[in-house]
């Protein structure tokens, strides 16, 4: 009867014993199935910062031209100035826009992972990214926008003589305009709010630059973290 006892408690203990291996080898194939999705949403996101960078710094470079052009319309000679407008006019008629790859993102969010990463802190960082910070750069880019198709573009068209409109959207002058135009108040504070807003945007995408860095740095640190051993 002893030696039963012993036997059956001998073949509970191995049936417990087999029963934690196996819940423990469910826990850990299921911690490596997540850990391997979470790896490959965020290569998508590395993919897809690495493809803003190389957005952002055209971005940057094309606003700084505009900015640095618009203010030869500012403080020169009339014949200077006369020939800064043929040869600006398409500067201070243009916007550059900043669009945020998020397909990565996108992919996080309506997955099963549910923007619910491992790493807390990068999760953070990651919606900050692509909600706070895309909406302040969506507002300025917007407010640019609006401000060269609303009044730049008008006043150019209505004031400017003999100008033809190309596609893609740009202008050509078969004649100079008179000074009056590039003289007028009212093209001035033009053209001063087009290098203030450009300035403005610039400095926005210098801030957006920095933020990119290191979110590129921690997304590689934590895929390089959840390599499988």
């Amino acid at each position: 009867m002893k030696r039963s006892i012993g036997y059956l408690f001998a073949e509970l203990v191995i049936v417990t014993l087999g029963v934690s291996f196996s819940l423990l080898m469910n826990d850990l194939r299921e911690q490596n199935q997540r850990q391997e999705r979470e790896r490959d949403v965020l290569k998508v996101i590395q993919a897809n910062l690495q493809r803003d960078s190389i957005n952002l710094w055209r971005h940057s470079t094309l606003l700084e031209y505009f900015e640095k052009n618009a203010a030869h319309l500012k403080g020169r000679e009339e014949e200077a100035v006369i020939d800064s407008l043929n040869l600006y006019v398409d500067i201070i008629t243009s916007y550059s826009m900043m669009n945020i790859v998020d397909i990565g993102f996108q992919e996080l969010q309506s997955g099963n992972l549910q923007l619910s990463l491992s790493n807390d802190t990068l999760n953070r960082e990651i919606m900050v990214y692509y909600t706070d910070l895309r909406g302040y750069i969506e507002e300025w880019n917007q407010i640019d926008r609006e401000f060269i198709l609303n009044s730049m573009i008008p006043y150019v068209i209505k004031n400017i003589p003999n100008l033809a409109v190309k596609e893609p959207p740009g202008f050509t002058m078969s004649k100079l305009p008179g000074a009056q135009v590039w003289k007028a108040a009212e093209f001035q504070n033009l053209v001063t709010t087009f290098v203030l807003y450009k300035k403005a945007v610039y400095m926005m995408s210098v801030e957006h630059k920095k933020v990119l860095a290191r979110l590129r740095e921690n997304v590689e640190k934590e895929i390089d973290h959840l390599k499988p051993d």
